[in-house]
């Protein structure tokens, strides 16, 4: 018969082990938790989520965009059938001319008021959450540095 010197066992049983931990991870946990990660690239005008996520992808999902332009987004717009409690974040990076704007329709907004920062290079994050009935949009920081 044939023999399996120390290294070859030892190569063996962790690749076992390894593939034994991952899929139990894989199955543990459901895909959506670590979130999508969306390029949108330079944007202007009317921004269609539905296009640049589904129910399943917009779940913890990061969409990053440079507003070359102002910008404006409709709940009409928005991934069709999420899940409720679909939440997911817009980077927003203005672009070297800046001043550009985020103008939202349909959603609920504290106090009814979400302002970008308009500086050359800023960073904003709007943070969007479906509740089941209705699409919550809000700041969860502004002028990241």
């Amino acid at each position: 018969g044939s023999t399996i010197d120390a290294g070859d066992f030892t190569g063996i049983v962790t690749g076992i082990l390894d593939t034994s931990v991952n899929t139990a991870i894989d199955e543990s946990l459901p895909d959506a938790v670590a979130g999508t990660v969306v390029d949108l690239g330079s944007v202007s005008g009317a921004l269609q989520m539905d296009e640049a996520l589904n129910a399943d992808t917009a779940v913890n999902a990061l969409v990053k965009a440079t507003f070359n332009g102002n910008v404006t987004l409709s709940t009409a717009d928005m991934p069709s059938s999420p899940k409720p409690n679909t939440q997911f974040a817009l980077r927003v990076l203005q672009d070297a001319t800046g001043s550009r704007t985020l103008t939202l329709t349909g959603f609920k907004r504290s106090q009814g008021v979400l302002t970008l920062t308009t500086t050359a290079g800023a960073i904003d994050i709007v943070v969007f959450l479906w509740d089941g009935g209705n699409w919550y949009a809000g700041l969860m920081g502004v002028d990241f540095k």
